[in-house]
């Protein structure tokens, strides 16, 4: 399902073989006939790289590989030959645990979308309408503009498209916060009709600032940065027992997840005190099934199932620290500091320093310092909304690298629909114990 021109998902809800080797047949085989349906509709056929030590990344190159051989030239027969990258989730479990600031992604983070549809139904004081709402770039000027603006930004930007629509009305009210515009639009009827979708941004926009504010979302994304871009191990000890575990206001969920950053970045590290944060979550009446993610994470993704180098140990700007006020009142402009590890992969692939040993070719007929002008990647385990901002950035540049991206997933996760993937492996794990 193409939710964006740069961004598709197979629609395929886990990837872990409960089923064992039949199951995993299963999966394959699905992604493959995704893949090659992809192929097809963009005439091209892919160069395909794999992730070596991702058993499912190397059956589904295998798949792929036999799908074109078998269909042949009448159907692959394109002089256009992009390289298709197979990558597992595994390699980076941390950017689907972390909070997000732009617009398309927050909401998934915070709601969920499923084929660009917002079910808002469980929130309180939305109207039948707007329960469900479509955000998609092609039915969706303001969206089309708007799915990368960070939070802040968008705020601004929903105001100024109020402000353009008072002018018709020759209207002059003073709106300076979310609530403002909410209490405009309901209290003109005839100015709603004309709004459309602008009151649909303003009612989303609303829903998000009320769950940022109870779940005090801003403080756990700048806690999560902290651990992840910054490598201080006793800094991010206390900033979790003295700041986030104790507080009440942070839910159970997120201080776990918090935790399981932590794990996931030191758990190499002699000095980590993973142990001692377990118990302060157990101390704290976190329960106990959500405590067992920590250790699990670490099954899942830890530094045995990783190829590369994750965590980069660069300095990290305090900008989260420091957040940057703007345009509205009660609204916060974060911007984070955290880039997916798919784009220092793609660096490499983009320079022709991917090395083989890591990412083999599957055909054999590709020269390991070839600089490609067209790359797949294709995420087996799931892709996240924070990687197609990276994708987005990395073809604004385009004119000057030589290079387009096309991003794929077996799914876009936001942190609820990856936890479940990991309680998912969890379970698994325990019936072979």
């Amino acid at each position: 399902f193409p939710l964006t021109p740069e961004l598709f998902t197979l629609n395929i809800e886990s990837c872990i073989p409960a089923g064992g080797q039949a199951h995993m047949s299963s999966l394959v085989g699905q992604m493959s006939d995704g893949l090659i349906s992809c192929f097809l509709a963009l005439k091209r056929e892919p160069i395909i790289r794999y992730q070596k030590n991702s058993e499912m990344c190397q059956l589904l190159a295998q798949a792929v590989r036999i799908n074109v051989v078998q269909k042949g030239r009448k159907l692959f027969g394109w002089s256009r030959r992009p390289v298709l990258l197979l990558m597992d989730r595994r390699n980076d479990p941390v950017t689907p645990l972390l909070m997000q600031w732009t617009y398309q992604a927050m909401v998934h983070h915070l709601f969920g979308l499923h084929n660009n549809r917002l079910n808002l139904a469980g929130c309180p004081g939305v109207k039948d309408e707007y329960k469900e709402v479509v955000l998609s770039q092609e039915q969706d000027d303001f969206f089309a503009r708007n799915l990368y603006s960070n939070f802040g930004d968008l705020a601004i930007n929903v105001k100024s498209a109020l402000d353009d629509l008072q002018l018709q009305f020759h209207s002059n009210k003073n709106i300076q916060t979310i609530d403002d515009m909410k209490s405009f639009v309901e209290n003109y009827p005839e100015f709603k009709k004309l709004s459309g979708k602008v009151t649909k941004h303003i009612t989303v926009l609303d829903q998000a600032s009320k769950l940022i504010d109870q779940r005090k979302l801003m403080d756990v994304s700048a806690v999560e940065q902290e651990i992840a871009c910054k490598n201080d191990l006793n800094t991010a000890f206390r900033m979790l027992v003295d700041t986030l575990i104790p507080d009440p206001a942070v839910t159970e969920v997120d201080k776990v997840k918090a935790v399981m950053i932590y794990a996931l970045r030191y758990e190499a590290d002699p000095g980590n005190k993973i142990t001692q944060l377990i118990e302060k979550l157990y101390a704290a009446g976190v329960r106990r099934d959500l405590i067992g993610l920590v250790p699990a994470i670490t099954r899942y993704g830890g530094r045995a199932q990783r190829t590369g180098d994750l965590f980069n140990n660069t300095s990290w700007l305090d900008v989260l620290k420091s957040s940057v006020k703007r345009g509205l009142q009660g609204v916060k402009n974060i911007y984070t500091q955290h880039k997916p590890h798919l784009v220092e992969v793609l660096d490499r692939l983009s320079k022709g320093e991917l090395r083989e040993t890591e990412f083999p070719e599957c055909q054999q007929d590709l020269s390991y310092n070839e600089k490609p002008s067209e790359v797949i990647i294709f995420i087996v385990g799931g892709a996240t909304y924070e990687e197609a901002l990276a994708i987005h950035d990395l073809n604004e540049q385009s004119a000057t690298t030589g290079v387009r991206y096309l991003l794929g997933g077996s799914t876009i996760h936001n942190s609820k629909s990856f936890l479940e993937e990991i309680d998912r492996q969890r379970s698994r794990s325990s019936l072979f114990q």
